[in-house]
């Protein structure tokens, strides 16, 4: 599996969670699993000192920054935060400085490398 991120149209555009789904389609490919993005960011920030979050299968968001949260947090299944965010099916939500902290996509594609048994050439002497 390949996982790929980015910020489509540079950053500036909010992705609903429909968007992220349909933006991972149009590459080939699927959102992350939860778990998944957890294991591929393995604690780290894709985008340190930014509070920004990327949509994940099972309608979640995953935080993929580190300013406010650390990175790998899950929108709907913590303790912390707890809920569908309002601003995951909506463009933007009213809260001034929150229409960006969902452009991030995060999507993985089956591989496409070709991989090939290694050939060996092995010398059989024939006569001794």
């Amino acid at each position: 599996m390949d996982v790929y991120h980015c910020k489509p149209h540079g950053g500036g555009y909010p992705l609903t969670y429909s968007e992220s789904e349909a933006y991972a389609a149009e590459k080939g490919g699927r959102l992350l699993t939860l778990d998944e993005a957890k294991q591929f960011m393995s604690g780290r920030a894709l985008y340190p000192g930014e509070d920004v979050w990327a949509a994940v299968q099972g309608r979640d968001w995953v935080q993929v920054g580190n300013s406010c949260w650390p990175a790998g947090k899950s929108h709907c299944d913590s303790i912390e935060i707890g809920y569908y965010p309002a601003w995951g099916d909506n463009k933007k939500s009213g809260n001034s400085g929150h229409d960006r902290v969902h452009s991030v996509a995060l999507y993985c594609t089956e591989s496409r490398q070709i991989k090939v048994s290694p050939i060996y050439s092995i010398h059989v002497p024939t006569s001794f």
